[in-house]
């Protein structure tokens, strides 16, 4: 809804999420500024004491956040391409170049199929939508460089025939109501 659009819980799917798109704003009572997670943000997050709470301007909305005990907000961003490569730059201390797949050796650059098993142990720890939707496009762009979640579901299809009779999915969402799976499909998956 768009009333939800500035909660932690609607942060924005993308093929590359970082931070799980979202910004951490944590006040301390015992220090008189704010520290902002990722630090890449700082200079764009504005924000004044007031008695009791700051005001925190992020994304043309206005937040609180208590200046008495220590608080912590979540702020979703706009991941946009130009954001994320910036973000990436700044981090790897190293410029980041778009290209066209068919252009580029794949030996030549590293994966990140190595945190595999971190990703998905966080997933079945705590239900984490807007990863699972973000893993979606990242298993189409891993095959076409096309980001779209309708491919991503129909691979994920192929490489599971036999369970996918028993599942209808529309997005990476637990929270859809149109994903429907059967309790077989659930103990195969088991066994």
């Amino acid at each position: 809804a768009w009333d939800d659009e500035r909660f932690s819980f609607s942060a924005k799917k993308s093929s590359f999420p970082f931070h799980g798109n979202l910004i951490e704003i944590i006040s301390d009572p015992n220090m008189d500024v704010l520290k902002i997670n990722p630090s890449f943000f700082k200079d764009s997050i504005s924000y004044y004491r007031k008695n009791s709470a700051y005001d925190v301007n992020v994304n043309d909305f206005k937040y609180q956040i208590s200046t008495k005990k220590a608080d912590t907000l979540y702020v979703p961003f706009d991941p946009s391409t130009a954001t994320t490569l910036r973000f990436l730059e700044n981090e790897i201390k190293r410029p980041v170049y778009i290209g066209i797949k068919s252009d580029i050796n794949n030996e030549d650059y590293k994966s990140l199929f190595d945190v595999s098993e971190e990703v998905y142990k966080s997933l079945l720890q705590e239900s984490n939508n807007q990863v699972a939707e973000s893993l979606l496009l990242m298993i189409s762009g891993t095959l076409e460089w096309d980001f779209n979640t309708e491919t991503g579901i129909e691979h994920v299809n192929n490489k599971n025939r036999d369970l996918a009779a028993g599942i209808s999915q529309v997005d990476g969402s637990g929270l859809s109501r149109y994903n429907l799976i059967t309790s077989k499909v659930l103990v195969e998956v088991l066994n």
